[in-house]
């Protein structure tokens, strides 16, 4: 990962961190007034970290199969093959992030500061993406039906993730 990149994304680590330690994480004043974390709370960013992983690796196995990937995918993909300095999930971390700005500038005083977790999760499927990228790097499909079937591994992957 290119050191701008891994800047960025430490950034958005500390964004994520602080915005789940002021919105998140519940305050209830109780005898010591302190601060308790939830089974609940922490079972739902697990899964939401498993989640985002099955995705990154779906979109790697789909990129693998060359018969085409998901469309919000695609441009990152074409992005990568035209411009080899960033990685498709480098790629992906900048155009998810593009769209969350563009929904900012939309909403405008209707978006909501819990709403800027898109961020690091953006950042996440990036990297979920080229670790899935280089655990499928082994794989040959050289038919049409092994194709296929990564299409449809990947797809199946993509589904469990979401």
């Amino acid at each position: 990962m290119p050191p701008a990149v891994a800047e960025f994304f430490v950034f958005a680590l500390l964004l994520f961190y602080y915005i789940l330690w002021y919105t998140y994480i519940q305050k209830r004043i109780g005898t010591g007034g302190e601060i308790m974390f939830t089974k609940e709370l922490i079972k739902r960013y697990f899964l939401l970290i498993v989640g985002e992983f099955f995705i990154g690796l779906g979109i790697a196995v789909s990129k693998r199969s060359d018969l085409g990937i998901s469309p919000i995918s695609s441009v990152a993909n074409v992005l990568s093959l035209r411009f080899d300095f960033f990685t498709v999930g480098t790629w992906l971390m900048l155009w998810n992030c593009l769209f969350i700005l563009i929904q900012i500038a939309i909403l405008r005083k209707s978006f909501k500061p819990i709403q800027l977790l898109q961020f690091p999760v953006s950042l996440l499927l990036g990297v979920f993406t080229d670790v899935g990228v280089a655990m499928v790097s082994y794989i040959s499909a050289e038919s049409y039906s092994e194709r296929l079937s990564l299409v449809l591994v990947g797809m199946v992957l993509i589904s469990l993730g979401i």
